[in-house]
């Protein structure tokens, strides 16, 4: 019997390369959590959340660079940290928002491939399998392994047409970003006013500036967010 392939596996290929910057926003307190610390540093068995993903990120991709934004507690996350995590401060944590965080990491790399990660998400390392790293895209799940009140994303053609909150397939918080759509995010931050918005709010500026996003959703995938203690394994 023929295996059934995730709805938004597509045939792609493994091309990785060592320009690519991975991008781990951390800066967010988490106000539910807030009274127990960062939340990247909450432990799932016996390694936090931030070093499963520095792990996993390391294990595919050993060449490349990992840049870490922090900013509640981010002494505490620095402490915690190897010398080879390069770390940015967003010192204006509390009143902004994760774009804010994306905007000082670009700007403190020197790459125009970037792969950006939420701090909070568990995941897999199978999820980095096989990926097309020679188009921008984002990573989906349309198996409701993200929470329902997480945003989601409408697909067309395999490529992503809008982010909201209240649609079924959810957005992975994972995205690369190169090429056209690189440039169009650059130019996105020479604007001000981006400061208080969200990632996923500056993907759909791309899509509008014509920027191509392809959906996928690895096969392997398992990822989960983490929003409160009952979330950890």
């Amino acid at each position: 019997m023929q295996a059934v392939r995730n709805r938004y596996t597509t045939n792609i290929k493994d091309t990785k390369d060592d320009n690519i910057i991975f991008i781990i926003l951390s800066a967010g307190v988490g106000n539910r959590m807030r009274s127990y610390g960062p939340k990247c540093l909450f432990k799932t068995s016996e390694e936090t959340i931030l070093d499963k993903q520095i792990s996993i990120i390391k294990s595919n991709f050993s060449q490349n660079e990992i840049i870490l934004v922090v900013g509640f507690e981010a002494n505490k996350v620095i402490k915690k940290i190897s010398d080879d995590i390069r770390v940015v401060e967003n010192q204006l944590y509390q009143t902004t928002n994760s774009s804010e965080s994306l905007r000082l990491a670009i700007n403190n790399s020197v790459s125009d491939k970037i792969f950006f990660i939420h701090g909070d998400l568990i995941f897999n390392k199978e999820i980095f399998d096989s990926l097309d790293f020679s188009r921008s895209f984002v990573l989906v799940d349309s198996k409701n392994q993200i929470e329902d009140n997480e945003v989601g994303i409408t697909i067309v053609n395999n490529k992503a047409t809008f982010f909201s909150y209240g649609l079924d397939t959810k957005w992975c918080q994972m995205a690369y970003i190169r090429g056209k759509e690189f440039s169009i995010l650059k130019s996105l931050y020479n604007k001000p006013g981006k400061d208080k918005l969200y990632t996923f709010e500056m993907l759909n500026m791309i899509i509008e500036k014509k920027g191509s996003l392809i959906a996928v959703e690895p096969e392997n995938m398992n990822i989960k967010e983490i929003d409160s203690f009952k979330d950890l394994p």
